[in-house]
């Protein structure tokens, strides 16, 4: 397995579980998604309908490639293309920019998401799932 492979599988494990079932939550700024796919940054797809073939496809364009991810070493990569998915590319930039290792960078992503909760405490009921992916992301890559 590649670590676009292990990366996107990853992503797909916290981001539908495993049947995709499409989600919309008031709280959530991307609205309604599927397979992680957030229709308000995808407005051209139907969310709704989107199967995993083609979350995939858009995963290696849109992010993986994107950003850089298949250049990056292993874990760093795996790590990276999951934090442009959630928290979204501009913090994963600076999490990469900043970070000294991929557990700092770890950390930093486990930070923000803190933060996150203490500006506006109406996400502090995603803050149970973000940490949940960070604690899988070291369990599976940085142990």
């Amino acid at each position: 397995m590649n670590d676009f492979e292990l990366a996107v599988g990853f992503v797909l494990s916290h981001e539908g579980g495993a049947d995709g079932s499409p989600h919309t939550d008031p709280d959530d700024p991307g609205g309604a998604t599927r397979w992680g796919i957030a229709q308000r940054y995808h407005p051209s797809i139907n969310v709704l309908t989107l199967t995993r073939e083609e979350a995939v496809a858009i995963y290696r364009h849109e992010y993986w490639g994107k950003y850089g991810c298949g250049a990056m070493p292993f874990p760093l990569s795996v790590l990276h293309f999951d934090s442009c998915v959630n928290p979204g590319p501009g913090r994963a930039a600076q999490f990469k920019a900043i970070a000294r290792n991929p557990h700092d960078y770890l950390l930093r992503r486990i930070g923000y998401y803190l933060e996150k909760v203490k500006e506006s405490p109406v996400k502090a009921k995603f803050l149970r799932g973000w940490l949940v992916r960070c604690m899988d992301l070291h369990a599976r890559f940085l142990a």
